[in-house]
């Protein structure tokens, strides 16, 4: 359903497809981050971890969140609190994520009754799953460039949160080595058992 009558898309296709771009490798970017975090939650298990690149999405997001709970010892409450809502977060946008993965740019100029609703370049559905239709209300999604942008933008801060928490896991851990062996820690601050939160 395409809501916010009359919609103005974007001046250029190339716009749709830079930003198409952007938002696919920002996207993979963020699951790069997923499968280091996970690796750190796992790092004495590289069978779990094969499971989890081999897994579809949806069982890698149970995977990490059953490993977040267990492996919280890493991480204070707050912090698994903050890493969480990022998690469930990057759930919520695999639908647009989708959409942007599978549209396709399309230049629209829709009127209804004569008065437009619809002008400029936008990202569609597949042509033949709407058909030569001039009803707009019937499109699952339409995206401009700044549609997309703003995606790539929640995008990047939820990104963002797992990679503080990957970053933390790997110093935390390098401190707990070094402790372990009697010499001082790099990262940790006053003696304390965490670096400093993210």
């Amino acid at each position: 359903m395409v809501a916010d009558s009359p919609r103005i898309g974007s001046h250029t296709a190339s716009e749709i497809y830079s930003a198409v771009g952007m938002a696919l490798s920002w996207w993979e970017s963020s699951e790069d981050m997923l499968l280091g975090l996970f690796k750190s939650l796992n790092d004495s298990n590289p069978d779990r971890v094969k499971s989890y690149i081999k897994a579809t999405r949806n069982v890698r997001s149970q995977m990490l969140d059953k490993d977040l709970i267990s492996g919280s010892n890493f991480f204070n409450p707050g912090e698994v609190r903050k890493l969480q809502h990022a998690l469930d977060s990057l759930k919520d946008m695999v639908t647009r994520r989708n959409q942007i993965s599978h549209g396709h740019c399309s230049n629209l100029n829709f009127s209804e009754n004569g008065i437009a609703v619809m002008s400029g370049h936008f990202l569609v559905p597949a042509y033949n799953e709407l058909g030569p239709s001039d009803r707009t209300d019937e499109m699952r999604f339409a995206l401009s460039a700044d549609d997309i942008n703003e995606f790539i933008r929640v995008l990047r801060i939820h990104r963002g949160v797992v990679m503080d928490a990957y970053h933390a896991i790997m110093m935390r851990a390098q401190d707990a080595r070094l402790r372990a062996e009697g010499r001082e820690p790099i990262y940790s601050h006053n003696g304390g058992r965490f670096w400093e939160p993210f």
